[in-house]
């Protein structure tokens, strides 16, 4: 099921402005012009519906003009973030194993080995080195997704594993992890957002697609670790309660006259 850029706006804004429930009225200063750029009152309300029967969002009319309340579901949330929302993968609380894959997949299986490696990246497995990835979170229906990914399961090894002798855990992340690279990306983001801000009109979309840029490069690449594993000078939290900071600044500055 995927999103289209104004739709995953919409999404974006509910879930980062700490708003949870936002009333739009359908006008040229409306927030779903300025801000998902839809062209139409017509064209707006269709796609809202559609995100309501999709069950990403609540939709209720409120009986008063071209009146709406929106609630972002927690469908909607995962579909926004995948699998990955950054404060629960922070929150969760680590069972001290780490899960191991290995694969044996033959030079020549070229789509079978992307298609594997495609897996391992969106269920953020690092890799540690050649065919053998790891994970901090537990086995989780894996077998079968792999299957599901035209991989032969039987080519996969999945084991369960603690870290002894001279590599600690920390060891083990910075060997497996470019966290160098990942606060290099949260840092532009935060330099970004400490020095400008979004406005309304169309300005206000071209910022937000800066924005969305610069976060997705680190979002992408950050295997999102508990608070017990991650590295000292981690960036992540910063930038993303920076994130949450900015959308919730702007949504309230827009909606305010219209309350």
């Amino acid at each position: 099921m995927g999103l289209t850029r104004k739709s995953t706006r919409l999404l974006e804004l509910l879930m980062l402005s700490g708003l949870d429930i936002i009333e739009v009225a359908f006008n040229t200063n409306s927030l779903l012009y300025s801000y998902s750029g839809w062209s139409s009152d017509r064209n707006a309300a269709r796609n809202l519906k559609s995100l309501s029967n999709k069950g990403l969002m609540n939709l209720e009319n409120t009986n008063s003009k071209a009146n709406w309340v929106a609630k972002l579901t927690e469908s909607g949330k995962r579909q926004l973030f995948g699998k990955i929302l950054p404060e629960d993968e922070w929150n969760h609380v680590w069972d001290g194993k780490w899960r191991l894959l290995s694969f044996d997949l033959p030079r020549d299986a070229s789509v079978e080995r992307k298609q594997l490696r495609k897996w391992l990246q969106a269920r953020r497995f690092g890799q540690l080195q050649g065919s053998l990835w790891v994970t901090h979170r537990p086995y989780d229906n894996w077998t079968n997704e792999i299957q599901g990914e035209q991989t032969d399961p039987k080519k996969v090894i999945l084991l369960e594993s603690k870290t002894i002798g001279e590599i600690d855990n920390q060891g083990l992340i910075s060997r497996t992890w470019k966290f160098d690279i990942i606060n290099e990306r949260y840092e532009a983001y935060l330099n970004f957002v400490k020095n400008t801000s979004p406005q309304s009109g169309p300005s206000s979309v071209r910022w937000f697609e800066e924005e969305s840029v610069l976060w997705n490069s680190a979002y992408e690449i950050d295997p999102f670790l508990p608070y017990s594993l991650q590295p000292r000078k981690y960036k992540g939290r910063q930038a993303w309660h920076a994130r949450k900071e900015v959308f919730k600044k702007w949504a309230h500055t827009l909606l305010s006259p219209q309350s």
